[in-house]
């Protein structure tokens, strides 16, 4: 593709985007030398000059130029005299072009004035034409562009052109289509506003404006602001209109119900809540927020309805007879799905076959955005507002006080005493005009329910039904409680309740108490669901360390410190509670040493390399499937994304509470626990079973503290005696993290680094065995260690040893990491391992 030139002129130095450039060739610049056009426009002209298309053509196509110049006039000539449909038209034409040209071609001076009295001319012929449209024949002022040029000028034709040349002065050619017709509007409202400077009485389009503002509610400040720019009426004209068309406004009601006597009426009320109002409470109300209802009629070229006496059913909502025609007219079809019943009705057409304005209309059916083109089929123009009242319409009393709006209207009554109306509503208006007709029916005069509502008759709306289908409030709920969870503000969460994303903030929060309310049973049926399985009790610390640090009056920080209680369970059977569970020792130091030198010892002379050759089932690292490598490596990284995450599943595991706790003492984990002792399903699993609670470091001293003490005091301290069905437990999870812990890297890269590690060392092993073989040197040793010991213990600690089920050998690797933590003076967790080994021995 050619590229497009662009550039400044060197003959009018002007860039022009829309414009065509062209460069200087060598044949070009002989046919502009023989002219005389480049020594005005450019005489330093040579080959390779960029010109606009228009300046390129004056210079170098000079003679076609001027051909195309002269008869460019005689076309435009013969083409005005051919346009013209007759002799006195042209004449006129001819007559305004001549006053154009003499406006053009005579200088402006003080004496001259000749431009001032042309379009003095055209305002007061604007004005009159305008004022006689809206004020002597009483017409609403046209508010569209090419409307407004046509009223004009077919009522002066001397106004011809008028709008156009105040049009073309706003220079439109340099605009887009959308600007253009934007502009178009404008210059109507420029139009109008003239008019009304020479002429008070042409005020229509400012009333027009007055009256939108006030709806929208502007204060009395705004609207005669912008009278005093000129494009409003003032307040007071305002606000006298509004009283005017409300003087009048209920005669044309009558005047539509005497328009359609012979046609079906149909009527409407529905409730409408102005929720976009401020809910800010003041001194008489929590909000401004306004219920309103909405009083429509509507009609149609359908014949109207007669009355009858025996319209009603006497008897409400008939169920046997019901019961008969569920029987014997639907049941039958119901054994069909739909789409084999609509087979059988020939006339219906199936969504999928409509041409594509159907089925655009069909799918945005329920969006009323004006935007929308399809939209413009719908129309309102039968449709009349009866009223706009306040009312919460939340009971019978209220659609009552609703329909003696209507009834009291004269026409209305004829219409009532003769024909029956129908009423399309959503389920409370149903319900309670329905309740008014069955009182009427039972008490008739008895009753102060006036008698009209007997020629109403409610029906179910298509639309409500069809909206009711497609109503899915359920994941706007969760939405809305997933906002509020992450700390979304009231005003946030009703702002996408507006948008139809989310529910309202007072629905999340009965939800919300909804849930409390009930989530305790739910813990308790959990509890009772796994009475014969093991369960698993966990207690952690959560920071909320991502909060604001700023301090405050009473505060230095908004951190909140959280205790997480979780309940989990398996398919194992539980463990039987034993007297003589726990140690009366506590971590036993001899049966410690004792194990220690006839048990692990023997072994720890070998490398784990070394040892892990003897253990016939457990799998190196290096020989897993790309699958089971990647589960290896992130299996400390918790990236929702990672496909190779979604085989772990929290389906069997329960949250407890989650409560505000620093989880730093004994009595804090007491507090903690109690929450969960308290529940009945809890304690009697107590009674019969023990609960391991795997746990770091904090969890075990705190937890085995308080063991210890209800072992040595008994009842003489205050903890309860539940904490002896607990069996804390290193987690080896814990286990894994902290041989991994550093500020930088994260682990899933500590794992990549130390599985590279173990496969450079699997590979070349053999040939540094047989180089150096049993060489003391300090830096070879030290080598050995740290590539055939600590680098692959620490891989295969969590991964391989514990999720794999090699106990044994997952507990002697942990003796062996226990003297990684001695030897590097890792706090805590140089004690810790031992106890667990203690307690297993035990």
């Amino acid at each position: 593709m050619k590229k497009k030139l662009f550039g400044q002129c060197a003959a009018c130095n002007l860039e022009k985007p829309e414009e065509r450039y062209r460069n200087i060739s060598n044949y070009a610049l002989e046919k502009a030398l023989t002219g005389i056009a480049y020594e005005i426009h450019c005489p330093e002209i040579k080959v390779g000059t960029l010109f606009c298309n228009r300046c390129y053509c004056a210079i170098v196509e000079h003679n076609n130029y001027k051909k195309y110049k002269n008869n460019n006039k005689k076309r435009k000539y013969q083409r005005l005299v051919n346009n013209s449909k007759s002799v006195e038209e042209l004449k006129i034409e001819i007559q305004e072009l001549k006053g154009q040209l003499e406006i053009a071609t005579k200088p402006m001076s003080p004496d001259n004035n000749t431009f001032i009295k042309y379009f003095n001319d055209k305002i007061q012929r604007l004005t009159t034409v305008l004022y006689n449209y809206q004020h002597r024949e009483g017409n609403k002022p046209v508010l569209d562009a090419d409307e407004f040029v046509t009223l004009i000028e077919n009522r002066d034709p001397n106004l011809r052109d008028f709008f156009n040349l105040i049009y073309q002065s706003m220079n439109p050619n340099a605009k887009g289509w959308k600007t253009k017709e934007s502009l178009k509007q404008k210059v109507m409202l420029l139009c109008y506003q003239m008019a009304a400077l020479r002429n008070k009485q042409v005020s229509g389009t400012k009333n027009v404006i007055g009256l939108y503002m006030a709806g929208t509610g502007t204060s009395t400040v705004g609207i005669n602001t912008l009278s005093n720019m000129g494009l409003s009426a003032t307040y007071q004209t305002v606000y006298n209109n509004k009283k005017q068309i409300v003087n009048v406004y209920e005669q044309t009601i009558q005047e539509y119900i005497s328009d359609n006597q012979q046609k079906l009426l149909i009527f409407n009320i529905d409730d409408y809540h102005d929720l976009h109002e401020s809910r800010i409470p003041s001194v008489t109300s929590i909000n401004r927020i306004s219920h309103m209802a909405t009083i429509l009629l509507n009609t149609n070229n359908i014949l109207p309805i007669p009355l009858s006496s025996t319209f009603h059913n006497p008897n409400g909502i008939d169920a046997n007879l019901l019961k008969q025609a569920l029987n014997f007219q639907y049941m039958t079809g119901f054994s069909n799905s739909y789409n084999a019943q609509k087979f059988n009705w020939i006339s219906i057409k199936d969504v999928t076959t409509l041409n594509e304005f159907d089925l655009v209309e069909t799918l945005v059916v329920h969006c009323y955005d004006a935007d929308l083109s399809e939209k413009h089929v719908r129309r309102f123009d039968t449709t009349k507002l009866v009223d706009f009242i306040l009312s919460d319409l939340k009971n019978m009393n209220d659609y009552i006080k609703v329909l003696i709006k209507v009834f009291r209207l004269s026409e209305m009554q004829s219409y009532l005493m003769n024909y029956i109306i129908p009423i399309p509503a959503d389920f409370p208006g149903q319900l309670y005009i329905r309740r008014a007709i069955v009182q009427k029916l039972k008490y008739g005069n008895q009753c102060s329910i006036p008698k009209e509502v007997l020629s109403l008759v409610p029906i179910l709306g298509p639309l409500h039904v069809s909206l009711n289908t497609r109503e899915i409030s359920g994941t706007k709920n969760v939405i809305g409680l997933y906002m509020a969870g992450t700390g979304t503000s009231t005003v946030g969460i009703n702002t996408l309740s507006n948008m139809g994303l989310s529910a309202t903030y007072q629905t999340v929060y009965n939800n919300k108490k909804q849930i409390v309310n009930v989530y305790e049973q739910t813990i308790q049926e959990y509890i009772s669901d796994n009475q014969q399985k093991l369960l698993i009790f966990n207690i952690d610390d959560y920071h909320d360390l991502h909060e604001s640090r700023i301090p405050s009056v009473t505060s230095i920080n908004r951190i909140s410190h959280m205790a997480t209680i979780l309940l989990n369970t398996n398919n194992i059977l539980p463990i039987p509670l034993s007297s003589t569970f726990h140690n009366p020792n506590g971590i036993d130091a001899n049966l410690l040493k004792q194990v220690l030198n006839f048990q692990y010892m023997t072994g720890f002379s070998n490398s784990y390399n070394a040892q892990k050759f003897n253990w016939i089932s457990i799998k190196d690292v290096t020989t897993l499937n790309e699958f089971d490598l990647v589960e290896t490596l992130v299996v400390h990284c918790y990236d929702a994304d990672l496909s190779e995450k979604h085989v772990r599943r929290f389906d069997t595991t329960k949250l407890v509470d989650f409560i505000l706790s620093d989880l730093k003492n004994m009595n804090d984990y007491i507090k903690v626990l109690i929450k969960v002792f308290r529940l009945s399903e809890m304690q009697s699993y107590l009674m019969n079973y023990i609960i391991p609670i795997p746990a770091d470091f904090p969890g075990q001293l705190y937890i085995r503290r308080a063991i210890v003490q209800k072992l040595k005091y008994g009842n003489q301290c205050s903890i309860p005696k539940e904490v002896l069905s607990l069996v804390p437990i290193l987690g080896p999870l814990h286990v894994s993290l902290n041989t991994r812990e550093t500020a930088k890297p994260k682990p899933w890269r500590i794992n990549l680094l130390l599985y590279l590690a173990h496969a450079g060392w699997s590979t070349i092993k053999s040939y540094i065995f047989a180089r150096f073989k049993y060489s003391k040197d300090l830096g070879y040793c030290t080598f050995v260690d740290l590539l055939d010991n600590l680098i692959p213990a620490t891989l295969d600690i969590y991964t391989i040893l514990f999720r794999e089920n090699n106990f044994d050998q997952y507990i002697e690797t942990i003796f062996r990491l226990w003297t990684v933590m001695r030897r590097f003076g890792r706090k805590n967790y140089d004690k810790i391992m031992l106890a667990l080994i203690s307690d297993i021995q035990y």
